[in-house]
């Protein structure tokens, strides 16, 4: 049986921050993983992050506000 790919992404990002990688695009590509895989409390979570680390960054602001606006907020 194979890993799930999605799954393997998402342990590969959590290695890189865990070797204190960390970067927005890092933070925003791991959230969109997570999203994927319907964690979406998680993958806003590392939205913040990624925000955090460069307010301006437009994949970030996107993909955050589609999670939001599906919940309706």
């Amino acid at each position: 049986m194979t890993e799930d790919p999605v799954r393997l992404l998402r342990s590969l990002f959590d290695a890189a921050l865990a070797a204190r990688y960390a970067s927005a695009e890092l933070h925003a590509h791991r959230a969109l993983a997570l999203q994927t895989l319907g964690r979406e409390d998680e993958a806003l979570c590392d939205y913040d992050r990624a925000l955090a680390l460069r307010p301006d960054f437009p994949s970030a602001l996107n993909n955050r506000a589609n999670i939001l606006r599906a919940r309706g907020a």
